[in-house]
Order: structure tokens, then sequence, then C-alpha cells
């Protein structure tokens, strides 16, 4: 098994985000029948770990595309900015669990997520 080298997100960390995509959001919302909002109530596999929940077996995740810039070095030395794109999972709060038996210690439980918190990454969201 791989191990990423990333270092493992708080539960804090893991209900924060730095960006905001519509394009994404509107994705996961056509994609849910549950109501389940995104950036509250959705996130990936990482970010459920981080807060005491697996994804219950059998369940399959939202596929959201993702756009990063990674700088490289060319073979003359000069850092060059190309951008990587690939495809991400998410899952709701009805398709996770907490982990065998065990409680969550404290942290985030999805099935209290406040919907106003996706208001205030809205309104913390700044339009270009």
């Amino acid at each position: 098994m791989l191990h990423s080298k990333r270092p493992r997100m708080s539960a804090e960390e893991a209900t924060s985000f730095s960006g905001f995509s519509v394009a994404n959001a509107t994705t996961v919302t056509a994609a849910l029948q549950c109501g389940c909002a995104p950036y509250v109530d959705v996130f990936t596999l990482p970010r459920w770990n981080a807060q005491g929940f697996k994804v219950i077996k059998g369940e399959h995740s939202i596929r959201i595309p993702v756009v990063a810039e990674r700088a490289e070095e060319d073979d003359e030395g000069n850092t060059i900015t190309r951008k990587v794109r690939w495809m991400s999972g998410v899952f709701c709060r009805h398709q996770v669990e907490p982990f065998n038996g065990s409680s969550t210690n404290g942290k985030v439980n999805p099935q209290e997520h406040p919907r106003e918190a996706l208001r205030q990454v809205l309104s913390r969201k700044e339009t270009p």
C-alpha cells in the first residue's frame, strides 16, 4: 500500500477550505437527492477520516474535477508552473459512519453540520 507524504489533517482542518468552486458545488448538489450541502455535508475520504468517519461499504463517490498548479524545474533549471488535472471523489454525510464502534473523540459529527456554515463560506468568498 502506498502512503502519502502529506501530513494528516486535524478535524478542524478537514472542515475548512481555502478555495471554493461554484462548478463543483453545482455538480455535487445536482448529484445528491438527500439535500446535503457541498462544503458542509460533503467531503473527500481523507477529510472524513480526519473527522473520525469511514465510508460505508458499497457506497460510491461523486466524481469532481480538480485543477492545481505545480511548480517544476525544466532541463535548464528554470522554475515553470503547469496545471495538473485529475478527478477526486467526495461522499455526503449519509454515506459515512464512525470508525468501528468508536466514538468520534469530539470530532465533528456530520449529522449535525449547520446549513448556515455553507452560507458563511459563500459570503466570505470574494468574486473575481
